[in-house]
């Protein structure tokens, strides 16, 4: 199946564990910094601008805004990135392989951009993402080596 053949419900949860996953990359570290917090919203904002329109996640990022703009409270009212890893995952296994990575390299880049905010990625940031991917199934710990210095666009 491919992402954009989802329910609206299930394209919202993917969403919402986008957002979840780079509020939690910021709080990895002890510290949910202005300027994180600031890249988030970038992304959400520019996410669509940034891919193509025959990535899967486009209809994802098209929704970001709305979702967010929708309520003032969002991002409290969001459980942990962790915590939504159990309904994720039957979502993914309904997902062709392709479309899956896909969406998940996408999310890994965002939770890396808002990781890389100031210049660096800590360590415990670090670990927050590659676990968090590694409960998914994904082990994106390679990938985290390889990207680990590139600035961010």
């Amino acid at each position: 199946m491919k992402i954009s053949e989802l329910s609206d419900t299930s394209k919202d949860f993917l969403c919402d564990f986008k957002i979840a996953a780079m509020v939690g990359t910021s709080l990895a570290d002890g510290n949910l910094s202005e300027e994180e917090i600031g890249m988030v919203n970038h992304i959400i904002d520019n996410d669509r601008d940034y891919i193509d329109s025959n990535h899967p996640a486009y209809d994802i990022s098209s929704k970001l805004r709305k979702r967010v703009m929708s309520n003032d409270k969002y991002f409290e009212q969001l459980p942990s990135a962790h915590a939504m890893v159990e309904r994720l995952n039957p979502i993914l296994d309904s997902l062709d392989e392709e479309e899956s990575n896909q969406y998940a390299w996408w999310v890994m880049l965002g939770c890396n951009m808002v990781a890389t905010m100031d210049g660096k990625r800590d360590m415990s940031e670090s670990v927050y993402i590659v676990d968090l991917f590694r409960n998914l199934g994904w082990d994106y710990s390679q990938a985290m080596d390889e990207i680990r210095d590139k600035p961010v666009e």
